[in-house]
């Protein structure tokens, strides 16, 4: 398996399907959050929130990276 390589060594195209992939995945746990939180009639910790925000909150930082190198090719 070949390592994987930063992402300013990658071609538009690869950031671009890169980007589409992050954004789904934002887009499954966003969606899975609001079952979660909104649906579940188990008892959940407190924190849970908090973490599925934290998860989109990473997602979207790496979102804006390549935002910001696709700018830049």
């Amino acid at each position: 398996m070949e390592p994987a390589r930063p992402w300013e060594e990658l071609s538009k195209e690869e950031l671009q399907k890169l980007y589409e992939e992050q954004k789904e995945l934002y887009e499954e746990i966003e969606e899975e959050m609001h079952f979660v939180l909104k649906y579940s009639n188990c008892h959940l910790p407190g924190n849970t929130r908090a973490k599925y925000e934290q998860q989109l909150k990473v997602i979207q930082q790496r979102m804006d990276h390549i935002k910001e190198l696709l700018n830049n090719k």
